[in-house]
């Protein structure tokens, strides 16, 4: 067979290596709490992990292989004060795991805005794991979803993991409120 394909084939093995592309991304796609009642997406890359959720209101987990984590959840709220009462709760049940697993923890100011045109809030810092002695980054955040639900989020990314940041930024950035 010559070496050099004729264009036509070229073109047809292109068209099938997206298709084929397109389906394997898809596979990744974790929809919370379920399909028949989503609040959000995200997309995972194919050798992360999944630690589902127990029940509709509780975190799921992804983890990449270099030690990078990730939990997400969402909770459908009816009013603005109990939103207030929900991040409250958040932020002091934070703070406390944080002294818990986390030695040297410094955390930047918070960030309040928009993402993709939700409300959002967010913290990052840094701290060192007690367990390991690891340094690490992590980030913590709320988006208000249109439904009236509160997503909320926590990030670790070990400090010594060179890819760590962009996945996590990746998995981030396809964040999808339904």
């Amino acid at each position: 067979m010559n070496l050099f394909l004729k264009p036509q084939i070229r073109t047809l093995l292109a068209v099938c290596i997206l298709s084929i592309a397109g389906r394997a991304a898809a596979e990744n796609l974790i929809v919370y709490p379920n399909n028949e009642k989503p609040l959000f997406s995200i997309e995972v890359p194919e050798n992360w992990k999944l630690s589902r959720a127990e029940s509709d209101d509780q975190f799921f987990q992804v983890s990449g292989p270099a030690g990078v984590v990730m939990w997400f959840r969402a909770k459908v709220m009816t009013s603005e004060k109990e939103i207030e009462k929900a991040a409250e709760a958040a932020r002091e049940s934070g703070k406390e795991w944080l002294a818990e697993s986390y030695a040297d923890v410094v955390l930047e100011k918070a960030a309040i805005g928009e993402r993709n045109g939700l409300p959002f809030a967010g913290v990052k810092g840094t701290g060192v794991y007690k367990r390991t002695s690891e340094a690490v980054n992590f980030t913590v955040a709320f988006i208000a979803l249109p439904n009236g639900s509160l997503a909320q989020f926590w990030g670790i990314v070990p400090k010594k993991d060179a890819t760590g940041e962009r996945y996590f930024q990746k998995v981030l950035d396809s964040f999808k409120a339904k």
